[in-house]
């Protein structure tokens, strides 16, 4: 099933956090983080109270001036859906001696009940944004407000994209999770266990619900909840979400990613920079590109035609491993490594990149070749390179020659800046080191890619 349209829905209430005595946070604070998901280019559905209307309003304008774009509910906590089915047994529960006897931790979910109130009516209100048909999506996503915490938050950026969610089956809940699976068994002391526990699998700060899930998985959440806290036990949403996973794993998307790197999976971020490494090579080619290109020179008789000049070692893979330690704070979205004539390796260099489509984190550019090592010298080459390096090596190992290829800024991220200047330091010493082609060989291998 495919979406056509897609609401963010999101909600901030007044719980008395900042007056906590354990895990404080201020609303200025709050509404800090929230600029992120009120600046970015979406329809936007936010449950709130009159206290918060002003400064979401304002912060809104910057992005969406007539609020087109915008639908802000104001109502009393007390009269959502979520606090009218779960303040009272979750008082009673998180009240109880039996209960506190069994908490281990001193965190929200174990100690404040309007804390897992507000935390609990996540689906709801998704729930009652479906059945008001506001926005008439065919998709709702549970975004928590101070999900993206970043403090210069970007204007506009459109989140989620349309085309990345039609990756997915619509017909189920899409879960994100800090494992590829949800490891918790089904039976109550295994559930309990868990409840009570700090391991995380399923993350709560966003959930994808195709309109057509709402009732069905709103439903369930509210019954497996309810039934924990008649077992005598309560833990987060997330834990919640564990057990409704559990109960079907079939009827949902479990994508694996860590804290909130669903923001930049499914953003679409085309601003991207072509990196060329260049010699003597003829750069006409260049003028075609639709996108900002960076050309680094290694001729010592050429300095002064290019801005960016570096010393002659460590061929492409040196110019390429530069550029990400000096921009490693400021990279683009994605960048592009190319030689300096790039056909050499891949004919069709000039669509390649004017027609990326964005929809892949790591496009490698030119013929993709599966190597099974069968040279044990290679083999041991290669796994000292690695151990050096410090990464993972598996086999096949798949290379495209030329080491050319497209890669987002989140990826390269994955790993520290350590890490690349470590691979840069090994280039950094002779014209054609033995390591150039170590990274050649090991390059998907470098950024975590086994099987692409």
């Amino acid at each position: 099933m495919d979406i056509n349209k897609t609401a963010i829905v999101t909600a901030i209430f007044d719980i008395g956090r900042d007056k906590w005595d354990n895990f404080t946070m201020s609303y200025h604070t709050y509404l800090w983080w929230m600029r992120n998901l009120l600046y970015l280019d979406t329809n936007l559905i936010i449950y709130t109270e009159e206290r918060f209307k002003n400064d979401i309003i304002n912060y809104r304008k910057e992005v969406d001036p007539n609020l087109e774009k915008t639908i802000i509910i104001i109502q009393p906590l007390e009269s959502i859906e979520g606090y009218k089915t779960f303040f009272e047994p979750l008082n009673n529960l998180m009240g109880s001696d039996d209960f506190k006897k069994q908490v281990q931790f001193d965190v929200p979910e174990m100690t404040k009940p309007l804390y897992n109130v507000v935390m609990f009516a996540k689906l709801f209100y998704i729930l009652d944004a479906s059945r008001k048909n506001l926005f008439d999506a065919d998709m709702y996503v549970w975004a928590d407000a101070g999900v993206i915490r970043n403090d210069n938050p970007e204007l506009n950026v459109k989140w989620p994209d349309i085309q990345k969610i039609n990756q997915l089956d619509n017909n189920k809940v899409t879960f994100f999770c800090h494992h590829s699976y949800v490891g918790v068994g089904g039976d109550d002391n295994t559930q309990k266990s868990h409840a009570l526990s700090q391991t995380r699998f399923i993350q709560g700060g966003a959930v994808f619900v195709p309109k057509k899930c709402t009732e069905d998985v709103c439903e369930l959440f509210k019954l497996t909840a309810l039934d924990c806290i008649s077992k005598g036990f309560v833990g987060s949403d997330e834990k919640i979400f564990d057990f409704v996973y559990i109960k079907n794993p079939n009827n949902y998307n479990l994508i694996k990613c860590g804290w909130r790197e669903y923001i930049g999976l499914f953003t679409t971020n085309k601003n991207l920079e072509v990196v060329v490494s260049r010699y003597n090579e003829n750069l006409d080619w260049v003028n075609e590109l639709n996108y900002k290109v960076t050309i680094y020179n290694k001729n010592q008789n050429d300095i002064n035609l290019f801005d960016c000049n570096l010393p002659n070692v460590g061929r492409e893979g040196h110019t390429f491993f530069n550029h990400i330690v000096c921009n490693y704070d400021n990279l683009s979205g994605y960048t592009a490594f190319l030689q300096g004539k790039p056909d050499d390796h891949c004919r069709d260099i000039i669509n390649e990149i004017n027609n990326f489509d964005f929809k892949s984190e790591f496009k490698p550019l030119g013929v993709m070749q599966e190597l099974t090592m069968s040279y044990e010298s290679i083999n041991q080459q290669v796994q000292s390179f690695s151990e050096r390096m410090g990464f993972d090596i598996t086999y096949p190992i798949y290379m495209v020659p030329g080491a050319q290829y497209i890669i987002s800024k989140r990826l390269i991220h994955k790993k520290p800046k350590e890490f690349y200047i470590d691979i840069l330091n090994s280039l950094s010493n002779d014209i054609y080191p033995q390591e150039v082609l170590d990274v050649e060989k090991t390059l998907f291998q470098i950024y975590g890619i086994y099987k692409p």
